[in-house]
């Protein structure tokens, strides 16, 4: 388990040092860009809890698709999403935060809140999808009664609210950002076109 905590402890402390460079940078950005910059550090989190439990060290030898120095070919699956999602939430806040400073025109700022926003809704497309079929299709009693037996655990139930958490402070920074700043971006597209008089 020491390599496990080590590794987490090494992309977290990567992901703090960034934070903390970006940090004076954000404070000087519009309310919009700031709450939108916010929505990554849950998406950090979340990966590095995924990490920790699915994560279960394993001795060689290794099998393609079968075995893995992170368990099983589930488990390396579920780790690589981990990790993907801690690279994922430090890119959103880091281009969140420089790339818009970093362009002058209010046509490049907008590209950029378009850039975001696809990259945002492709990364929730398969979980949507997932979301969408399970309310159609419905879940079964042996997915309910697993999830159940989970979550009656202490450490189920605080790994369960975490994520909850985690993900409704996502959200809510991800919609909320999305909003404001798309309304500061195209509202100076609108005030920037030229007017053509009446009668003209």
């Amino acid at each position: 388990m020491f390599v496990v905590t080590l590794a987490l402890v090494v992309a977290l402390g990567i992901v703090a040092a960034v934070l903390l460079l970006l940090r004076r940078a954000n404070t000087r950005r519009s309310v919009g860009w700031r709450l939108l910059a916010h929505a990554g550090w849950p998406l950090v989190l979340a990966g590095a809890i995924f990490v920790a439990r699915f994560w279960t060290p394993t001795p060689g030898p290794y099998v393609a698709n079968v075995r893995y120095p992170f368990g099983s070919h589930l488990n390396a699956w579920a780790v690589s999403f981990g990790f993907t999602w801690i690279a994922f939430g430090l890119l959103f806040t880091a281009f969140v935060v420089l790339v818009p400073a970093a362009v002058d025109d209010a046509r490049g700022r907008r590209v950029a809140w378009l850039v975001l926003l696809a990259a945002w809704v492709l990364c929730w497309l398969p979980h949507g999808i997932i979301g969408l079929a399970v309310a159609i299709g419905g879940m079964t009693t042996e997915s309910t009664a697993s999830y159940g037996s989970w979550a009656r655990a202490p450490l189920g139930a605080l790994v369960l609210l975490a994520d909850a958490l985690l993900l409704l402070t996502h959200f809510g920074c991800s919609i909320g950002g999305f909003a404001l700043a798309g309304r500061e971006v195209w509202r100076t597209h609108a005030a920037r076109r030229p007017v053509i008089a009446a009668g003209a």
